[in-house]
C-alpha cells in the first residue's frame, strides 16, 4: 500500500513524492497554519523535513500510477 503526496508551497509548484503506507489522514493538512491539530502538523513535518529543515523526501518528476491513497498538502511560507 502506498500514498502519493502532492506537496505545494507558495514559492514552489506542486511536487510529488510517495511513501509506503496509508497517510490519508494527512490530506489537506498544511505546515504552519493554526487550524489543524499540532499532532498532524508535527507528523507531516517529520515526514517531509529533517532536523535542519531540509527535505528528506525524494520528489518525483511526475506522479506514478502505483498508489492507493492520495494526499494534497503543503507549506505556507
Amino acid at each position: 500500500m502506498k500514498t502519493l503526496f502532492l506537496y505545494e508551497t507558495t514559492s514552489m509548484l506542486g511536487k510529488f513524492f510517495e511513501l509506503e503506507g496509508n497517510y490519508s489522514h494527512l490530506n489537506k493538512v498544511l505546515v504552519n497554519p493554526y487550524k489543524y491539530e499540532q499532532k498532524k502538523i508535527d507528523e507531516l513535518s517529520n515526514i517531509i523535513f529533517d532536523d535542519n529543515g531540509n527535505y528528506k523526501v525524494t520528489f518525483l518528476d511526475k506522479p506514478t500510477k502505483d498508489w492507493d491513497h492520495f494526499v494534497q498538502t503543503g507549506f505556507l511560507e
